[in-house]
């Protein structure tokens, strides 16, 4: 009858060893390629912008972090199974089993490495990751010479399902006045309830329209209640969409990296505009 033998120090050593030492070499080598793969793709654009080489330098370095949260578990993959395999093409694992030691015994020391490493991995992905990548896309947008708001079109129009109202923008602005806005309030059965016209707007906590113009109509939607209400400077606080999420509706620029919490706040605070 087989006995298993306890833990062995020497063992365990001997195994990390060699499965740290190809881990190593496994994200060295993936994040060369990542690297290379991003140079080939933005050096170019760099290189047209003029910018200098440390600035070059210092792009290419902060994406590095985004590199290897997607190095790590890759390597895990890779470097088990060639260090198991190792150890099977060398007979090692038969005589490690002749001798009564588990196969848990002997995956211990890869079990607790790659622990650690998810740990490294979700720190990287969720804290690092998004930070360096976002400083990378902003250094490059610097380096290039562009501009957020130079993205923007003209003319929008954004509806809130939920809310039951339609916004068209003539001249849209994330940041100051909007020009040419139109506001349309709905009832649940679809017909029309009130229709705002202003020469602007801005947000300030509140929609401030200036020289806004109210038709209300009647139960049907066809027929307005009296003469339009008019106003020099209007504020509403029950429109509770902002530039924000009419941007974040209509254009969709995301980061490239987000973490949970990002990614939650998005789908439980913004869930009317990722579903219009």
């Amino acid at each position: 009858m087989g006995t298993k033998r306890r833990l062995s120090l020497t063992l365990v050593r001997y195994i990390a060893r060699e499965f740290i030492t190809i881990l190593m070499l496994c994200i060295v080598v993936l994040l060369a390629f990542f690297l290379v793969a991003a140079i080939f793709d933005d050096l170019e654009d760099l290189l047209d912008a003029h910018a200098p080489a440390l600035d070059i330098v210092r792009y290419f370095a902060l994406c590095l972090p985004s590199y290897l949260a997607d190095a790590i578990p890759v390597s895990l993959l890779l470097t088990t199974t060639f260090v198991l395999a190792r150890l099977c093409r060398h007979n090692e694992m038969a005589a490690l089993r002749a001798s009564g030691v588990s196969i848990l015994t002997i995956s211990l020391p890869i079990w607790i490495i790659a622990g650690l490493c998810a740990c490294l991995q979700f720190t990287v992905a969720e804290w690092l990751a998004p930070i360096s990548l976002h400083r990378a896309t902003a250094h490059k947008e610097a380096l290039q010479g562009k501009h957020s708001d130079t993205d923007w079109p003209a003319t929008i129009a954004y509806r809130n399902r939920h809310g039951r109202r339609d916004w068209l923008f003539e001249d849209f602005s994330p940041s100051a006045k909007s020009r040419g806005v139109c506001v349309s309030q709905y009832r649940e059965d679809g017909t029309i309830d009130w229709e705002l016209r202003a020469a602007a707007a801005v947000y300030r906590d509140a929609w401030i329209f200036d020289d806004a113009v109210i038709h209300r109509f009647g139960d049907t939607g066809d027929i307005l209640l009296g003469p339009p209400e008019r106003h020099e400077l209007y504020r509403n606080q029950t429109l509770l969409e902002n530039p924000e999420h009419i941007g974040f509706s209509f254009h969709l620029q995301l980061p490239d990296e987000l973490t949970t919490l990002e990614i939650r706040e998005i789908l439980h605070g913004r869930g009317d505009q990722l579903s219009t």
